[in-house]
C-alpha cells in the first residue's frame, strides 16, 4: 500500500479543485426608462446565467469626496438597491457588485477625491458602510480615465490611483470582509503611460476587468469594428496595437496574474456614416456618426437588440473580420461594427487559451432580451462552463537514496502515492564528466535493485502518472554541467545520451538541476549563461524532431545574484516547457542567523543581500522576463532546517545562530529535519510555537534549539499564493521527509479521508456530494422574544437549507411518550401544524423534530430508554407525530448518555444504541423507511466512552449529527474559542484532541461513513470576563462568563446578531485563530470567541474536501436573521455558498432557456 504523507496531501487538497471562470452581467439604472416593452428593470436581470452582476452607477460626490448617488429616484426612491441585492433570494450563489464612476460622471472629482489621503479616506469610510448597509460583495472603480486631461486628470493621477486601490482593499480587510476591489482599464496603450501603473495596480487589485471595446468609433473618422482581436494591415499610427489581444497582453507582461484578469465584451455597435456608399469596407471615410437608435437614443451607438432588428430589414450587407474577428454591416451610407455569436465565441476562446478569468459583458439591457438572449445564454455561458483553468501540476520527488534507511523508515518506490501526484520525479541521474553522457549516481539501486524498472512500473498502477528524471542535484556538482554544456559536441553527446535514456525506461520528461551554472563555488564558468539556455534549446529541439512530446524543466532559484550570473531568464523562459522555482533554503544555518526556509514575503530584517531572497520577488522576477504564469512551478519543503541559537533568549526570525541544530536521528544531515522526524519531536509539547506572517511559515523553539518549517497552514498559504498568481503548480521536496509513516499529530485516519478526496478529484464538483444536507434549526422558544426579534417559522429562509429541524420536543418522564416542550407555541399557537406546512410551498423540504436538548436533560431518557416497555411507547409516540405533522424524521438529542455530571448510569450506553436501533426498526416496520433517525453526538472521547457504542450506532442510524461547537467555554477558566478547526499547541490533556477534525476523524475511525456525519457549526459565541483586561490573548485567565447578550440574555453567550451589532456600536479588538480558523474579540474586560463568515467557510471548505453528509447551522434565530449588520442571514448565507449542498445547486438542464421562443434572426 503506496505511503501517504500529511504535508503532500495537504497540497492535494489545495490544488484539486478547478477554478470556475466568472461571467459578469452588466446592469444599467437608465434602462428601466425606456418605453416598454424595452425598459430593463432589475426583475429583468437572468440571475441564472450570470456569476456576478454589477449595479452601474454610482459615484463621487464632488464636495465631501463620498459616495455619491447619481440616480437617487431608481437608487433609493424605487428601492434598486435593495431589489438588487433581494436577487440573491432568487440566486443564492450570484455575487453582487457596485460600480463606481462611468463615461458620464467623468474623471475630474476622481481625480480631486483620489489626490488627498484625507479624502480618499472619507471615500473609503463612505464605501465600507455603502457595503455593509446593502449587502454587496465587491465594488469596481470605473475611474475613466486617469491622468487624462480631456477628462479632468492631472499628472498626479497615475499614482493616487493606486493608493486608492490600496486603501480600499486594506479597508476591507481591516473590516474582515471578503468584499473585492476590481477595477476597469483600458486596452488602449496611450492611455497606460499617462494613468495606470500597471505593476502595481496588478498587484493591488482583486481582479482587473479590461475594457476590450470602444477601441474605434465615429470619432476616429473611419468605419472600423470597435473590439476588434488583433491588428489589421490598416492599423497604423496610435491604432496599432490597439485591439483586444495587445491590450491583454501588456496586463500580463505588467505582471497581472492572467486568473485575476476579466475581459469585457461589448453588447452594443459602433455606428458611422460613411462619406461615399460605394467606399464601404474596414477603414473607409465617414463623416460622422450614424443615427440614434429607437431606444438607445444616442449617436453612434445601438444595442445589439437594435442591430438584429435593423438587419432583418432588406439590402444590408453583412461582412466578416477575418483578423479582427468581429462582424460588421452597411446599406448605402449606414455602417455598423458589432458583435455576433461567432465573434463572441472566439473572445471566449482566446480567454480560455490565456487562461483569463472570465468575461464581463457590458451591458444586459443591449442584449436582444426581449427575444431569445442569444449572446448570453447561447456563446457566453460557454465562459462559465469551458474557461477552467489548465490544470495544475503537483510533482512529487523520490530519492534514489531514501531506501537505505533503517527498518521501516526505508523508502521504497513501492511507497510512492501515486495517486496523489500528478507527476513524480526520480532524483537523481547525473553528467559522466568524462563521457557527457547520462549516467546513474546509484547503480547499487539503479540498476542491482531495478530501481528505473520499478519506476516505470508505477504507471501500470497510476496510468494518469507522468514520470520525470531528474539530472544533476546538489551533490552532484555544477562542474560536470560546465564541461559539458561548454560545446555543442558534447552537449549533443548528453542529449544523444538522454534521448536513449527516456525511451529505455519509458518516462514523460526530464529536468535540468544545474546548481548552479555560472557560480564560481559550484566550479562554475562565466559562459555557463549562455551554455545552459543553449543545452535547453538544443534538449527540447532534439525531443521534437525524434517526434515525442517530452517535456524539459528546468530547477532555478529565486535569488538575484545567481540568476544574474548563470540564467538568460528570457530565452529559457521561451525554451524550457517548465521552469521549476526552488521557493525552499531560501534561508538556513549558513547564514548566521535562526529563519524560516520558505519565505514568501521580504521582513523588516531582510537586507541586503536577503532583500529579494523571497518566494514572492522570485516569482515577480521570473514572470518579468517572459516566463508565462502556468510556466511556473513552486517548489515546496518536507523538511525544516534547524539552528543552535548564540542567546536562547532571542528566538525571534533572524536572531544569530551558531551553527546547524541537533541532526535527525534518520536524516542525520546537520541543520536539516525531515518533516517526520520533527512530528515526533514535537510531541512531547514543550515547544514555543510561533508564526512568522510575512514569510507565511511557522517556526519553533526550545532551550536555544530553533526550527523553521512547514505545515498544513504554511502549506495552505502557498497554494493561495500559486493559484492567486496562476501559476502551473507545486513541487514537493522530496516524499521522503513528509510523514510518510503517519508518526505525526495527524494520525492515519485524517490521512485516509484526504485520499478519499483525492481519488474522486477528477469527479469533483462545485457542489457538495448528491445527498450533502444544509440543516437548519428553529428553536420552539425564540418566537418569544420582545418586539422585532421574535423568530418565528415564517422568518425560516427556507431557499438555504435542505433540511429544518424543529427544536425542541421533549420526553414524558411519567408516560415516556412524546411531548412539546412549549405547549403554548408549539400546540396553542399552531408551532407544529405551521412548521409541517412549510412543505406545501417548498415540497423538497426536509423537517425534522430534534427530541431533547440541554435544558430538557437526561433523566426522561434514561428513565424512558431503560426498559423495552418504554422504549416502545415512545417510538408509538414518535411514529404517531411523524405521521400527523408530516415531518421527515426524528433526531435524539441525549445529552449526554452515561455522563455522570448528567446523571448518567453505565447502562445508558447499552440503552441508547437500543432506542435507535428499535426506532428505526419501527420505521422500516411502518412503512416509512424513508424517515430519517439522527443522533447528535458529542466529540469528547470521555463522553464517548460513558455512553456511545460507537460503530454500532453508525451502522443503525441514517445521520450522526456532530456538535462542532461548545468545545471550550467560561466553565475552562481561560479564554478561547468554542470550535476550533485544529489542535493548537496550548491544547493539552483532554483538550488536545477536542477540535473538529479530530473528532470528525475519530468517528469515521470508528467505522462510520463519511457520509453519514453532518457537522454542526454554530451562529453564536462564548463570551467571557477577563481577570485582567491587558491580557486578552487566548488563554487568557478569566473570571466567569461574559455579561448577557440584551436579548438572549444569558451568561456566557451572545448570538452573532448581538455579536455584529456590539462590534458596529462600539470599539472591539477583533483578532484571528491561526490554528483554530476563528476569530475572537475583546473589549475591556468582555472576550467573545465566536464564528463569522471566513470560519464558516474554512468549516464547510473542510466538510465538502471530506465528502462528509452535511453540516448543520445551530440555530437560524441566532444569524443577523433582521439585516441589523447588513444582508439578513450573513452567515448562513456564507455557509451555505462555501457548502453548497448539491439540492441547492441547480441541474446540468436548468441553464437551458427560451428554447421555445423565436431568436431574432437576422436576414
Amino acid at each position: 500500500m503506496p505511503s501517504r504523507g500529511i504535508l503532500l496531501l495537504l497540497l492535494v487538497v489545495g490544488l484539486v479543485e478547478q477554478r470556475h471562470c466568472r461571467l459578469i452581467c452588466h446592469y444599467t439604472t437608465w434602462s428601466q426608462g425606456r418605453a416598454n416593452p424595452y425598459s430593463y428593470r432589475i426583475e429583468d436581470i437572468p440571475g441564472e446565467l450570470c456569476t456576478h452582476v454589477v449595479y452601474n452607477f454610482v459615484g463621487v460626490d464632488s464636495e465631501e469626496y463620498e459616495l455619491a448617488l447619481l440616480q437617487r429616484e431608481i437608487d433609493v426612491v424605487q428601492n434598486g438597491f435593495g431589489r438588487f441585492i433581494d436577487l440573491k433570494q432568487r440566486f443564492p450563489d450570484l455575487k453582487m457588485y457596485v460600480a463606481v464612476g462611468g463615461w458620464d460622471h467623468g474623471g475630474a472629482t476622481f481625480s480631486r477625491m483620489a489626490a488627498f489621503r484625507n479624502r480618499r479616506k472619507k471615500f473609503v469610510d463612505s464605501v465600507v458602510k455603502f457595503m455593509a448597509r446593502y449587502g454587496f460583495d465587491g465594488i469596481e472603480l470605473v475611474w475613466l480615465y486617469p491622468g487624462s486631461v480631456e477628462r479632468g486628470g492631472t499628472n498626479n493621477d497615475k499614482d493616487n490611483f493606486v493608493y486608492l486601490v490600496d486603501d480600499l482593499k486594506t479597508a476591507f480587510l481591516k473590516a474582515r470582509q471578503p468584499w473585492e476591489v476590481t477595477i476597469q482599464v483600458p486596452a488602449d496603450h496611450t492611455r497606460f503611460e499617462v494613468g495606470y501603473d500597471q505593476a502595481l495596480l496588478c498587484e493591488s487589485a482583486d481582479y482587473v476587468h479590461i475594457a476590450g471595446y470602444d477601441l474605434r468609433g465615429s470619432w476616429t473618422g473611419f468605419a472600423d469594428v470597435h473590439s476588434p482581436l488583433k491588428d489589421r494591415p490598416h492599423d497604423q499610427g496610435i491604432y496599432k496595437g490597439l485591439n483586444v489581444q495587445d491590450g491583454v497582453e501588456s496586463w500580463l507582461k505588467s505582471g497581472c496574474a492572467p486568473n485575476r484578469v476579466v475581459l469585457g465584451v461589448p453588447f452594443l455597435g459602433r455606428t458611422y456614416v460613411l462619406r461615399s456608399s460605394q467606399q464601404n469596407g474596414l477603414g473607409s471615410p465617414t463623416s460622422g456618426p450614424g443615427p440614434k437608435g429607437q431606444h438607445t437614443y444616442s449617436e453612434g451607438y445601438l444595442g445589439y437588440f437594435e442591430i438584429c432588428q435593423k438587419l432583418k430589414e432588406r439590402n444590408w450587407r453583412m461582412l466578416w473580420d477575418s483578423i479582427g474577428q468581429c462582424p460588421y454591416a452597411y446599406r448605402g451610407n449606414q455602417w455598423i461594427g458589432y458583435e455576433n455569436e461567432q465573434s463572441l465565441k472566439e473572445k471566449v476562446d482566446f480567454v480560455t487559451r490565456k487562461g483569463l478569468a472570465g468575461v464581463y459583458a457590458f451591458s444586459l439591457d443591449l442584449d436582444d432580451y426581449r427575444g431569445i438572449i442569444v449572446i448570453v445564454a447561447v456563446v457566453l455561458l460557454g465562459v462559465v462552463c469551458d474557461c477552467v483553468a489548465k490544470p495544475k501540476r503537483l510533482i512529487c520527488y523520490f530519492t534514489n537514496w531514501s531506501h537505505a534507511r533503517p527498518k521501516e523508515y526505508s523508502y521504497q518506490i513501492e511507497d510512492i502515492p501515486g495517486e496523489l501526484c500528478t507527476h513524480v520525479a526520480y532524483a537523481f541521474v547525473g553528467v559522466d564528466e568524462a563521457t557527457s553522457t547520462v549516467v546513474s549516481l546509484k547503480p547499487e539501486y539503479d540498476d542491482d535493485q531495478a530501481g528505473f524498472e520499478r519506476f516505470r512500473e508505477l504507471k501500470s498502477t497510476f496510468p494518469h502518472l507522468k514520470l520525470i528524471v531528474s539530472v544533476g542535484g546538489w551533490t552532484h556538482g555544477g562542474a560536470p554541467f560546465s564541461k559539458m554544456a561548454a560545446t555543442r559536441e558534447t552537449r549533443l553527446q548528453f542529449i544523444t545520451s538522454a534521448v536513449t535514456f527516456m525511451e529505455r525506461h519509458d518516462l514523460d520528461g526530464l529536468e535540468i538541476v544545474w546548481l548552479w551554472p555560472g557560480a564560481s563555488e559550484r566550479a562554475g564558468k562565466r559562459e555557463d549563461k549562455d551554455n545552459f539556455y543553449h543545452l535547453v534549446s538544443e534538449l527540447k529541439n532534439a525531443f521534437q524532431r525524434v517526434g515525442r512530446d517530452w517535456e524539459v524543466s528546468i530547477q532555478v532559484p529565486v535569488d538575484r545574484a545567481r540568476i544574474t550570473v548563470g540564467y538568460q531568464q528570457e530565452w529559457l523562459c521561451g525554451a524550457a516547457d517548465f521552469v521549476h522555482l526552488a521557493g525552499y533554503d531560501l534561508r538556513g544555518p549558513w547564514t548566521g542567523r535562526a529563519d524560516v526556509h520558505s519565505i514568501l514575503r521580504r521582513r523588516p530584517h531582510d537586507t541586503d543581500y536577503f532583500l529579494t531572497f523571497t518566494i514572492q520577488s522570485g516569482v515577480a522576477s521570473w514572470l518579468s522576463k517572459g516566463c508565462r504564469p502556468e510556466q511556473i512551478v513552486l517548489g515546496l519543503p518536507m523538511y525544516a532546517r534547524t539552528y543552535e541559537l548564540k542567546n536562547s533568549t532571542n528566538t525571534k526570525p533572524g536572531a544569530e545562530s551558531s551553527g546547524p541544530g541537533e541532526m535527525g536521528p534518520i536524516t542525520k544531515d546537520p541543520g536539516v529535519l525531515g518533516y517526520f522526524e520533527l512530528c515526533e519531536m514535537l510531541k512531547d509539547g514543550n515547544w514555543t510555537f510561533s508564526w512568522d506572517k510575512m514569510a507565511e511559515g511557522p517556526y519553533v523553539h526550545r532551550d536555544g534549539q530553533w526550527i523553521g518549517y512547514e505545515n498544513e497552514d504554511s502549506l495552505a498559504v502557498k497554494t493561495i499564493y500559486v493559484d492567486t498568481k496562476g501559476l502551473g503548480g507545486i513541487y514537493a521536496y522530496t516524499l521522503d521527509l513528509d510523514d510518510y509513516r503517519d508518526m505525526g499529530p495527524l494520525t492515519v485516519k485524517v490521512v485516509l479521508l484526504l485520499m478519499h478526496l483525492l481519488l474522486l478529484a477528477p469527479q469533483t464538483t462545485h457542489c457538495a456530494e448528491k445527498e450533502s444536507r444544509l440543516v437548519c434549526y428553529f428553536t420552539n422558544w425564540s418566537p418569544e422574544r420582545a418586539g422585532e426579534y421574535a423568530f418565528n417559522v415564517n422568518d425560516i429562509p427556507v431557499d438555504l437549507c435542505t433540511h429544518v429541524t424543529y427544536s425542541f420536543a421533549g420526553v414524558d418522564e411519567h408516560t415516556f411518550e412524546l411531548k412539546p416542550t412549549n405547549r403554548k407555541y408549539d400546540i396553542l399557537q399552531q408551532g407544529y401544524e405551521n412548521f409541517g406546512n412549510l412543505k406545501i410551498a417548498n415540497p423538497e423540504l426536509k423537517l425534522m423534530l430534534a427530541v431533547g436538548g440541554w435544558a430538557h436533560g437526561a433523566q426522561p431518557f434514561q428513565r424512558m430508554a431503560a426498559t423495552l416497555t418504554g422504549r416502545e411507547i415512545f417510538i408509538t409516540s414518535v411514529i404517531d407525530f411523524l405521521k400527523r405533522y408530516a415531518f421527515d424524521g426524528v433526531e435524539i438529542v441525549w445529552l449526554w448518555p452515561g455522563s455522570p455530571d448528567r446523571g448518567g448510569t453505565p447502562s445508558d450506553k447499552d440503552n441508547f444504541y437500543l432506542l435507535i436501533s428499535e426506532l428505526k426498526s419501527a420505521f422500516r416496520d411502518a412503512g416509512h423507511e424513508d424517515w430519517d433517525v439522527a443522533v447528535q453526538v458529542p466529540l469528547e472521547r470521555d463522553r464517548l466512552n460513558h455512553g456511545y457504542h460507537q460503530s454500532q450506532l453508525c451502522r443503525v442510524a441514517d445521520y450522526l449529527y456532530v456538535t462542532g461547537y461548545d468545545l471550550r467555554g467560561s466553565w475552562n477558566g481561560f479564554t478561547d474559542v468554542h470550535s476550533p478547526l485544529n489542535s493548537r499547541l496550548f491544547d493539552m490533556g483532554a483538550l488536545r484532541d477536542l477540535n473538529v477534525k479530530a473528532g470528525v476523524g475519530n468517528w469515521i475511525k470508528k467505522g462510520c461513513p463519511a457520509s453519514k456525519i453532518v457537522l454542526g457549526v454554530a451562529l453564536f459565541g462564548r463570551t467571557y470576563t477577563l481577570v485582567n483586561s491587558e491580557t486578552h490573548g487566548l488563554t487568557a485567565p478569566v473570571s466567569g462568563p461574559g455579561i448577557p447578550g440584551p436579548h438572549t440574555a444569558e451568561g456566557g453567550y451572545w448570538a452573532y446578531f448581538e455579536i455584529c451589532q456590539e462590534m458596529k456600536q462600539s470599539a472591539w479588538s477583533v483578532d484571528w485563530d491561526e490554528q483554530g480558523q476563528c476569530p475572537f474579540a475583546y473589549r475591556g474586560n468582555q472576550w467573545v470567541g465566536y464564528e463569522n463568515d471566513i470560519s464558516l467557510a474554512e468549516k464547510a471548505n473542510y466538510a465538502r474536501f471530506q465528502k462528509l453528509g452535511g453540516v448543520y447551522a445551530f440555530s437560524l434565530d441566532l444569524d443577523d436573521y433582521r439585516g441589523k449588520c447588513g444582508a439578513r442571514y450573513p452567515l448562513l448565507t456564507a455557509l451555505r455558498n462555501a457548502y453548497k449542498p448539491k439540492k441547492l445547486c441547480p441541474d446540468d438542464d436548468e441553464n437551458v432557456f427560451a428554447i421555445d421562443r423565436e431568436p431574432c434572426e437576422l436576414a
